[in-house]
């Protein structure tokens, strides 16, 4: 139970920190081998791209869950905090629903991939790989929210009427 708690809370980071890291050190490796050894590699331009590609998709179910997406609030800050919660709700709805449309999107993608077989040119990656980031990304990213309000209702009736406090996520 000790680590299902530990990889809820930093299972994007962990990963996101992978993936970096191994971006940099084939891109270092690639930089080396083009102006120290003067022969360049083949692969070390695709797979980081295909990598970054991952960060990207993974990085937004991040943001979703820390709610560190960029947001436009000059306007909430004259509302009161009962209509700032209110479109809080709307935008996280808003979000959920883009995030369905684009897993099943995704999922539509990557099974018409699955019939091809075309790959990458210079690794022979499966371009299905590749494509399955979009629904795992938003798949992650409709979770996080669906684990939000799960969280809100929960702790919020753990809490007695006598001793309301506020419930931070």
């Amino acid at each position: 139970m000790k680590y299902i708690k530990w990889l809820d809370k930093h299972f994007e980071m962990v990963l996101i920190s992978i993936t970096m890291c191994s971006l940099v050190v084939i891109m270092s490796s690639q930089v080396f081998m083009r102006y120290v050894m003067n022969a360049s590699l083949s692969w070390p331009e695709e797979i980081s791209r295909y990598l970054f590609i991952w960060i990207a998709f993974i990085g937004i179910s991040y943001a979703t869950k820390g709610d560190l997406h960029l947001k436009i609030d000059i306007l909430l800050e004259y509302v009161s905090p009962k209509i700032q919660s209110m479109f809080a709700v709307l935008r996280d709805i808003a979000i959920f629903l883009f995030s369905v449309i684009m897993v099943i999107g995704g999922m539509d993608v990557y099974n018409n991939l699955s019939g091809t077989m075309q790959t990458s040119a210079a690794l022979g990656i499966p371009f299905k790989y590749v494509y399955l980031a979009l629904p795992v990304g938003f798949g992650l990213t409709a979770l996080r929210i669906i684990q939000k309000y799960i969280l809100k209702v929960t702790q919020k009736s753990k809490l007695a009427p006598e001793n309301k406090q506020s419930v931070e996520l």
